[in-house]
Parts: structure tokens; C-alpha cells; sequence
């Protein structure tokens, strides 16, 4: 297993990921995506024919290559969004951010003990006396 390079970028809508994947194509490459991260994986296998005059047999050298890269994101993505670009042996991903759902403050309402939302205070329990 090889490393990957990666740079990660940062717009206003996505997060932009170029990976340094020399050698492979589009069919050896796979995008895993999830909320906080996505997971690049490649495999590749490569057969050569050593031609032997001498003998009649022709030995073969296989070659293996395995990429795995898995990055953790600031924010989350969409990941039904996601589109890959591969080019001269450089992988463009862009994953869109998620929308960020903010929660609006909500006033504690000030009335009896500022504990309970009615405006009247707790009943008393005659329990809390006669287990005393």
C-alpha cells in the first residue's frame, strides 16, 4: 500500500480535494462519501510476461498496487452530492457542505421559579412531608 498526497481546500459551498493518484483509472478508483469523511480506494493489478528463450515456459510478475486514504472534515458534507474529476493522474473531488441548521435562541420564560414554562409556579407535593 502506497500513501496518497492530498490538499484540501476550502470554498464558501464545498470542500475541494486534489489526490495524487498516479497510475490508476477511472474503473481502478472508488469514492467512498459520509457526512464527516470520505474514503478513497484504488487497486490495481498489473501482469508482465518475462519471455524466457531457453525454456518453454513464460514466467509472469504480478504487481499489486493498493491505495486507501480516509480524511476527516471539519464540517459535514452531503455526500449525494459529491462529483470526481480524474486528470493526468491528479483526483479533483468536490464535496458540497452540508447546510448548517442553526437553532434560534429561545428566552426562558421568568415567571414562578424561571425553572418551569408555566406561569405558575410548581404544585407542592404532600409526598416530600411524609417521607421525612
Amino acid at each position: 500500500m502506497r500513501p496518497i498526497y492530498l490538499k484540501l481546500y476550502e470554498t464558501d459551498e464545498a470542500l475541494v480535494a486534489r489526490a495524487e493518484v498516479p497510475g490508476f483509472t477511472e474503473k481502478e478508483l472508488s469514492i467512498v462519501a459520509e457526512p464527516r469523511r470520505p474514503v478513497i480506494i484504488g487497486k490495481r493489478e498489473c501482469q508482465e510476461k518475462a519471455k524466457i528463450e531457453e525454456k518453454k515456459e513464460s514466467p509472469r510478475h504480478t504487481e499489486r498496487m493498493h491505495i486507501d486514504k480516509t480524511v476527516k472534515f471539519p464540517v459535514e458534507i452531503r455526500p449525494e452530492g459529491v462529483e470526481a474529476i480524474l486528470k493526468n493522474g491528479i483526483l479533483e473531488i468536490t464535496l458540497p457542505k452540508a447546510e448548517v441548521v442553526t437553532h434560534g435562541k429561545q428566552p426562558l420564560n421568568r415567571a414562578g421559579n424561571g425553572l418551569c414554562p408555566s406561569s405558575s409556579p410548581p404544585p407542592e407535593s404532600d409526598n416530600w412531608e411524609k417521607r421525612k
